[in-house]
């Protein structure tokens, strides 16, 4: 799954609600991959940059075992496999989804404080 910022409003037509500016996890499952590719390559959309893993504080005690595991980024880490991020972690499945919505938060952050960047 890929995290995509949006830099202009963008109208879906035919009576569907725009998606307005802002940083989008799954913008893929909203838009067709044709319409996507064309509003990246015009500059409307952005694939988003994802910070380490390691800058973020929330991830403090399980970075060690992600990076063993080859997980580094937030969209890696969202794109993985919950069951074995329980396991290897030593989480709960709950605490597990639950951390994977701080993460997206904490990105959301990140952004809109002017501390991430796209590519």
């Amino acid at each position: 799954m890929a995290i995509y910022r949006v830099h202009r409003k963008l109208n879906r037509g035919s009576g569907k609600p725009f998606i307005l500016p802002g940083i989008y996890p799954a913008l893929d499952k909203v838009l067709q991959p044709d319409m996507l590719e064309t509003l990246i390559e015009r500059g409307y959309v952005s694939v988003a940059s994802t910070p380490p893993l390691a800058e973020l504080p929330i991830m403090e005690r399980h970075v060690s075992v992600l990076e063993r595991m080859g997980i580094t980024t937030i969209e890696q880490f969202v794109d993985a496999d919950p069951k074995t991020l329980y396991r290897r972690l030593r989480l709960k499945k709950k605490d597990v989804i639950e951390l994977r919505e701080l993460l997206i938060n904490e990105y959301l952050t990140l952004i809109e404080d002017g501390r991430g960047c796209c590519r």
